[in-house]
């Protein structure tokens, strides 16, 4: 199956759980790609919307799997102006977020209903996989992998 993984990450937290999906499902077998969100500015937070360098396409992908920062208590905005930016969504897609706060209600879930009601209107069927609260650091590692995991069940439901 072709996987391909797209995230945006300022401070590579977000990037580090992108690595671990991307290490085990390729042990799994699968085709897996990694391509990050670039944008132009360093600081794009304090854009409105922010301005993207680097879109990557969606359209050659059995599933997706879309992965943000958690931005004062939302969904960044990077990934927003990137969902914008989709015509469609593959019917299999997942999400993660990942945040500072150690709760999810303190915006990771709220980024997660953003990213599927925004993926729904694109004819994605999307499914969340976590949050990562980084402030949580005796849970972290447990947390990234119940995300790896619940990616690796879903998508042996797929299969």
């Amino acid at each position: 199956m072709k996987i391909k993984i797209v995230y945006y990450s300022q401070t590579n937290f977000t990037k580090s759980v992108a690595l671990r999906l991307e290490e085990a499902l390729q042990e799994k077998g699968h085709d897996v790609v990694l391509e990050p969100i670039t944008t132009i500015s360093e600081k794009p937070q304090t854009e409105s919307p922010p301005r993207l360098q680097q879109t990557p396409t969606l359209d050659d992908c059995d599933v997706a799997i879309l992965g943000s920062p958690v931005w004062a208590f939302s969904l960044s905005g990077v990934m927003k102006a990137y969902l914008d930016t989709l015509e469609e969504a593959p019917h299999d897609t997942l999400l993660f977020v990942t945040e500072f706060f150690p709760f999810p209600c303190l915006g990771g879930n709220r980024a997660l209903r953003v990213m599927a009601k925004k993926l729904r209107s694109k004819g994605a069927h999307p499914k969340t996989l976590g949050v990562w609260n980084r402030a949580r650091k005796k849970r972290g590692p447990r947390q990234i992998e119940a995300i790896v995991q619940a990616a690796l069940s879903s998508l042996d439901h797929e299969g």
